[in-house]
């Protein structure tokens, strides 16, 4: 499992959880994809929409780590589901990369399939999965060229034929 370490880390931190502030509690929970942790954090005060540091929610939180069970929960009890964290990401664009399932079930759910994070990506410049792009631009999504703002050129990744064969040929220009 890809993030088995996290997982143990976060077991022993389970633990403690009866003695975590709510919002803590959640999040973790979340991060375990732990329901009745989250139950008893919401019961307990929490806010449904709490942030790390970073600015990552529970649902983002649970959709970064694939907790399909979890996204569901949070979406059933009104999280927001397009808040963006410090880079501008939503749940969505974290789950285009770790889980088609659960952006499936955020496009559903109305995530805004065209937000962009802080470098101008949207879900849709994040995915290579080909039915994930279907399902993005069934619901809206717009492809467009990426322009990087820290370079201000074209990046050609969304046009793998631009791309260069082989490292001599990028050299022959």
């Amino acid at each position: 499992m890809k993030y088995s370490i996290f997982i143990i880390l976060l077991s022993s931190v389970l633990a403690f959880s009866q003695q975590m502030k709510p919002n803590d509690a959640l999040r973790v929970a979340a991060s375990a994809n732990d329901i009745e942790g989250m139950k008893q954090a919401l019961a307990s005060g929490a806010d449904i929409n709490s942030t790390t540091f970073d600015g990552k929610t529970p649902l983002i939180l649970a959709a970064f780590l694939g907790h399909l069970e979890s996204v569901r929960f949070l979406i059933a009890q009104k999280a927001v589901i397009n808040h963006r964290d410090s880079t501008g990401e939503t749940a969505l664009i974290y789950a285009v990369v770790a889980e088609p399932e659960i952006a499936s079930e955020l496009i559903k759910a109305g995530a805004d399939v065209n937000v962009k994070d802080n470098d101008g990506r949207t879900a849709l410049m994040h995915t290579t999965n080909p039915d994930l792009k279907k399902r993005i631009k069934d619901a809206g999504g717009n492809e467009i060229k990426w322009v990087n703002p820290r370079a201000h050129t074209e990046i050609p990744f969304m046009f793998p034929s631009a791309a260069p064969s082989s490292p001599q040929a990028s050299l022959a220009k």
